[in-house]
């Protein structure tokens, strides 16, 4: 009996550890499990956030290609309005040598003109100067016809 006892007891003792064993190796086991769940509800919320993100991002790029499109219409827009100025000052700066040309043009006629007035004046004293000289000679002639009439008879 004492054998048996011995053997009983040491079973006893051997499943008393054992069921202790079993219920900690449990108790992890749900602790584990615990905190998997956790684990897996961080990964969720992390995963959601990410996706969060994600469209944060999506959206932050369509608006900055959008800002892109429109600094680029403005480029093109700016680029277009210096070419047609560009023009513009060319034809402008055409126009201003052919002005430059007939301004050039009307003071030589002006110089001409001024130069002609005077030379028309100087001209004008002269024939006055020969129209009294005529006057003069005339008279004299006219003295010196009545000198040879008077010799003459």
């Amino acid at each position: 009996k004492r054998t048996w006892r011995q053997k009983n007891s040491k079973q006893d003792k051997t499943i008393a550890t054992l069921t202790e064993e079993v219920q900690i190796i449990s108790k992890a086991l749900t602790e584990c499990e615990t905190e998997v769940e956790e684990r897996n509800k961080k990964i969720d919320n992390l995963t959601a956030g990410n996706r969060d993100k994600a469209l944060e991002h999506e959206k932050a790029v369509k608006a900055l290609n959008n800002e892109i499109s429109v600094c680029k219409a403005a480029i093109e827009a700016r680029d277009s309005k210096v070419e047609a100025l560009t023009e513009c000052m060319t034809e402008l700066k055409t126009k201003l040598a052919s002005q430059a040309e007939e301004l050039s043009a009307v003071e030589r006629l002006r110089n001409d003109l001024t130069q002609t007035k005077t030379q028309s004046s100087t001209a004008a004293q002269v024939i006055e100067q020969m129209k009294k000289e005529e006057s003069e000679f005339q008279t004299e002639l006219k003295e010196a016809k009545g000198i040879v009439d008077e010799l003459s008879k």
